[in-house]
């Protein structure tokens, strides 16, 4: 059943349920003319535009499309644009419902843009709609250089018809404007299209919509009405998790970089691939890559047994994550101090609120066949100026890895690996007095053997650490808001205290739809603090944070939810 009622909350203006606004800025040459439309409009829809493939003029709306807009004028005041989200931001949610719900009901529009742009209106210098994530560019393929009426003159139709319950307050189409407040259409261009030597955008190659306030953080599709114009809302479903995924699970890869792929999922505008990596007793979160295709392509850092998986955000939200795949990079498959053969199972607990619940990962490692008799070991103190570090020859072994950590900070942090071809390696340690700590494995025909233990040694008068093998959490501290703090202002400062050493930091936020959260933004500043604003009003958020060190992520922090406005506790 179709939601039919007016919104007075939060501003003067009247409408039904609206969306936020589909934007699309395309650059195409065209005429602009102005002329009369040379045909009888009488019969039906299907009639009328098929008369109307390619018009010598602009849209002009037929009578009872015409008298719907005058009838609605006046019901929604318009909302001017105030303030930008943030390039590269998504548009607000109610306006990617309505634009997924055109593009995908009618057969003429092609695409819409998912993303925020700040900038000022085409030659002017107000703010452009585009910059709140309220207006949408639903793109239709011109026929040569002029509209394609037949496809574009329905949706016209249908946002005059419905502009109220939709909360449409303005848009343009091939050379013609209509504002909702007005009740009526006219010339969009005048002097002002390029054939007239003006800067404006005829607008014959794709529609440009905006929406309310309300409306672009509100629409729902079940608000949206049929095209055919029966009763009843439109509907989308939330994405399955993508699949088939390459590499395949525990497959060997030996080239210096690795493509990340899965299939195609329609409508998705978003993809992300999270990677761990095994550090020889457990997975690690290695990196988390979002991007508008569903490949990735990165280098890692290290050989070493990783595994990852990907989701996709659509307009019907946020899939759950595909299975787990594991690869082993510059190593042969199981050779590495790492997981076995099952270690794609993920046996994460589902979350269910602002802390995280998740579960140890239950890969085991297979039998060690790591390199002995390492030394220095056991606290050793060294006071030459090189040290030497050698491991028992391994049979068959043609190459050996000294991985070199020091301790700083209260953190072991990575020094150096070295890669020699035999069982021993000298180095100069390059800090006087500290601790530091190694391991080894050798590499043979079936491919890295396991890693050995860390061996602590103390170089010149540095004392032990007395520090465990893998230190507590390094996750940054200080996260604000605090947990379950209300906001109450347009914007809102996410931060942590500052760590050492951080070139980056990276503030993950989701949202409550009242039901599980979902991904909303992760932002990367290069200092220990963010600002936004929020787009989804009177709504419960979360965020953690990381930063970016020289020895790579800290851990995140735990979830803090913090209310925004009259948001409800989830």
């Amino acid at each position: 059943m179709t939601r039919s009622y007016q919104l007075t909350s939060r501003s003067s203006f009247k409408l039904t349920m609206s969306l936020a606004g589909l934007l699309l800025a395309a650059v195409s040459s065209t005429g602009c003319g102005d002329g009369m439309l040379g045909w009888d409009w009488g019969g039906d829809e299907t009639a009328r535009v098929q008369q109307a493939q390619a018009i010598n003029g602009r849209y002009r709306p037929p009578a009872d499309v015409a008298e719907a807009g005058r009838e609605q004028a006046g019901n929604i005041t318009y909302d001017d644009a105030d303030q930008c989200i943030g390039t590269g931001n998504p548009i607000l949610p109610g306006a990617d419902r309505l634009a997924s719900f055109l593009r995908d009901n009618f057969d003429g529009a092609s695409r819409y843009d998912h993303t925020v742009y700040c900038r000022s209106v085409r030659g002017g210098s107000s703010l452009s709609m585009h910059a709140t994530g309220r207006a949408i560019d639903l793109y239709i393929p011109t026929i040569g250089e002029r509209a394609d009426n037949t496809a574009g003159d329905p949706v016209a139709n249908y946002l005059i018809r419905n502009a109220t319950q939709l909360g449409v307050q303005y848009f343009i189409w091939d050379k013609t404007q209509f504002n909702t407040s007005r009740g009526y259409t006219e010339d969009y261009c005048k002097n002002r299209c390029w054939e007239h030597g003006g800067g404006k955008h005829p607008h014959h190659d794709h529609l440009h919509i905006e929406l309310t306030k309300y409306a672009a953080n509100h629409l729902d599709y079940s608000d949206i009405p049929p095209v055919d114009g029966s009763s009843g809302g439109y509907s989308i479903d939330t994405p399955d998790a993508p699949q088939t995924l390459s590499p395949a699970n525990n497959k060997s890869v030996w080239t210096d970089d690795v493509t990340l792929s899965a299939e195609q999922v329609s409508g998705a505008y978003r993809y992300a691939f999270d990677i761990e990596r095994y550090d020889g007793s457990g997975w690690e979160s290695y990196y988390t890559y979002e991007t508008d295709s569903a490949s990735k392509r990165f280098w890692p850092a290290s050989k070493a047994a990783y595994r990852w998986r990907v989701r996709v955000t659509t307009a019907g939200g946020t899939s759950e994550y595909s299975d787990w795949s594991t690869f082993w990079f510059g190593i042969s498959t199981g050779s590495d101090s790492g997981p076995d053969s099952g270690g794609s199972t993920d046996t994460d607990s589902t979350d269910t609120g602002s802390t995280d619940t998740s579960s140890t990962d239950t890969d085991t490692a297979p039998t060690s066949n790591a390199p002995t008799g390492a030394w220095p070991t056991g606290g050793e103190q060294v006071t030459t100026s090189s040290v030497t570090l050698q491991v028992d020859q391994v049979s068959g072994a043609y190459d050996y890895e000294f991985d070199v950590q020091a301790y700083a900070g209260g953190l072991w942090v990575d020094y150096y690996t070295y890669d020699p071809d035999v069982s021993s390696k000298e180095f100069w340690p390059y800090y006087s007095d500290v601790a530091y700590r190694w391991r080894a494995r050798a590499r043979t025909a079936s491919g890295w053997t396991d890693y050995t233990d860390w061996n602590v040694f103390l170089y010149g008068n540095a004392t032990h650490p007395n520090a465990p093998a893998q230190p507590t959490s390094n996750a940054p501290t200080g996260l604000s808001p605090a947990n379950n703090q209300r906001v109450w202002t347009d914007s809102v400062t996410v931060s942590c205290d500052d760590v050492g050493g951080a070139s980056r930091y990276e503030f993950e936020v989701q949202y409550h739809d009242g039901q599980v959260w979902r991904e909303y933004y992760t932002y990367e500043p290069s200092s220990a603090s963010k600002k936004f604003w929020p787009y989804i009003e009177d709504n419960a958020y979360r965020v953690r944070a990381r930063a970016y060190t020289s020895s790579g992520w800290t851990d995140y922090s735990g979830w803090n939810v913090f209310l925004y406005g009259n948001a409800s506790t989830p």
